[in-house]
């Protein structure tokens, strides 16, 4: 089964070279809610070129990502709350986690499918709602350190399948029971995206 090579590599990648790069973002950057409504970030990889000027295929995520106490995923299927982009087709593995004092959310992410059907350049990876409980500012961030992300190498023979991850975004968030929305400046174009999807 493809799954299960897919799920092999989370023990190769730290051995192998890096055969492409990628960047690794969430939306919108900036975002100011009241206690009580969602936060909804969008995570997206952005693959970069590989032999030829072929953008790299991405089939595997793992990433973690931690907030602060003013964030939580409600208790139940978290499923209910993180949905995955349409380049990718199931979960591994999907929790939160307890560490030095924060919360984080753990994914694995394969796309178990055809190559010529894997994402490549911006790609949609996954959607995660967070709901505020608390006033106070903070940010939700990519821990590098809990991060790999690997693709399709175009040369067989190769072996390497790891993306090297370059630029990595994080979200700023400001909770409070006063506290207004924001005006997006008419150049914000990640905050405009973040009121179409409600934030």
């Amino acid at each position: 089964m493809l799954t299960t090579q897919l799920a092999g590599k989370k023990q190769n990648l730290g051995k192998a070279a890096y055969f492409a790069g990628t960047d690794v973002l969430l939306m919108p950057s900036e975002v100011t809610k009241k206690i009580g409504e969602e936060i909804i970030v969008e995570l997206l990889v952005e693959t970069k070129a590989v032999g030829g000027g072929e953008l790299a295929k991405v089939d595997f995520v793992e990433i973690k990502l931690c907030y602060g106490p003013e964030l939580t995923i409600l208790s139940g299927d978290l499923k209910d709350k993180v949905s995955l982009g349409p380049s990718f087709s199931e979960f591994l593995n999907l929790e939160v986690v307890k560490e030095n004092g924060q919360s984080c959310l753990k994914m694995v992410i394969v796309a178990d499918m055809p190559d010529e059907k894997l994402g490549k350049g911006m790609v949609n990876v996954a959607r995660v709602k967070f709901n505020t409980v608390k006033d106070g500012s903070g940010k939700v961030i990519v821990d590098m350190a809990g991060t790999k992300i690997s693709g399709s190498n175009p040369d067989r023979e190769s072996r390497d399948m790891a993306m090297q991850l370059g630029t990595v975004g994080g979200v700023t968030y400001k909770v409070g029971t006063g506290v207004a929305k924001e005006e997006c400046q008419f150049w914000n174009i990640f905050c405009w995206i973040g009121r179409m999807f409600g934030n």
